[in-house]
């Protein structure tokens, strides 16, 4: 229970001096903790008065406040496509003791985040620098050349922080050219669409290779107008069908169809066509026998449609027939 003075000053300034007083357990020992003001040299000067029974006693000692010396992980793709933006992630952390400390929310403008790709002189800058979840992220924006791109994340030093960096490097390469192709036939209404076509990696272009199990979709418009979307699965061969119904609104209107692909790991295709939907031509005879007027009078006839099969008799259809004498409307 002894009362010990503590004068504490930094860097031999005396006007960051500060003096704190703490008292001695029961084996005489004292221990207190402070949070530093600032780097450098930190000089502690123990003062006990004294009493009765006591001499007053002072003891010096010095030491040195450091900055903490942060260390980033950064994190990229190994490889990468010339045609998208390469977005990156990096913890940026120290140590302290024994556990590993993130930091959060940091000073975007601290950092510096820059790429070269060996043999093109462009200076590649990030852009979109923000911390969420104690990750920073950034988006180098395309397009880029193909080869090996060294990315370099810089944070400033500060008050606090010593200079971080860390570097990554990523394979640039060119994304594999896609090539979709899509065909239908003018079509009658209340009959189906048939939509037919081709999908191909084309980057050899003298052996293209089906684009197999990948799914294409397919758009139709009326007079620009999108009314419906379907998608189609592309088989071994290349190929994908799919049907799609006629409506009403199609009739006597420019119907587009558009075929698109569109997969990270290949180039964007897309191809269209335009079709007429049909309302089929019917044709309708009568033919009535003469007879006399005691014996019954036939007639007959028969509806048909043509369509690109030929004509077709038209079953259970509704035949109006207006029978009129001598010109007679009184007798129809």
């Amino acid at each position: 229970d002894q009362i010990i003075t503590l004068t504490i000053t930094y860097n031999n300034n005396e006007e960051t001096t500060q003096t704190i007083k703490t008292l001695t357990d029961e084996n005489g020992e004292y221990q207190i903790t402070i949070t530093p003001k600032t780097t450098g040299t930190i000089q502690v000067t123990a003062t006990y008065a004294g009493n009765n029974d006591y001499t007053s006693a002072e003891e010096s000692d010095e030491g040195t406040i450091t900055k903490v010396e942060p260390f980033i992980e950064l994190e990229s793709e190994d490889t990468w496509y010339t045609e998208d933006d390469l977005t990156i992630t990096a913890l940026v952390s120290y140590e302290q003791g024994d556990e590993i400390i993130h930091i959060n929310n940091d000073d975007p403008t601290l950092y510096t985040i820059t790429m070269t790709i060996e043999g093109d002189n462009t200076a590649y800058q990030a852009t979109n620098i923000a911390f969420e979840d104690n990750t920073l992220t950034a988006t180098f924006n395309a397009p880029f050349t193909e080869g090996i791109g060294t990315i370099t994340i810089t944070r400033a030093a500060t008050d606090i922080y010593e200079e971080a960096t860390a570097t990554a490097e990523v394979e640039f390469i060119t994304k594999p050219e896609a090539e979709i192709t899509i065909e239908a036939e003018d079509t009658y209404y209340a009959d189906d669409i048939t939509i037919t076509g081709t999908l191909f990696d084309v980057t050899d272009e003298e052996n293209p290779i089906p684009i197999e199990d990948a799914t294409v979709t397919i758009e139709v418009y009326i007079n620009d107008e999108l009314i419906n979307t379907v998608e189609a699965e592309v088989d071994e061969n290349g190929t994908y069908t799919v049907s799609i119904p006629t409506t009403i609104d199609m009739i006597d209107e420019e119907v587009t169809l558009v075929a698109k692909y569109d997969d990270e790991d290949y180039t964007y295709t897309t191809d269209d066509t335009t079709i007429n939907v049909l309302v089929k031509e019917t044709t309708l005879t009568v033919i009535i026998d003469s007879t006399t007027i005691l014996e019954p009078v036939t007639i007959t006839g028969a509806i048909l449609a043509e369509d690109a099969t030929g004509e077709n008799y038209l079953p259970d259809q509704i035949i109006t027939l207006t029978i009129t004498y001598n010109n007679n409307e009184e007798t129809t």
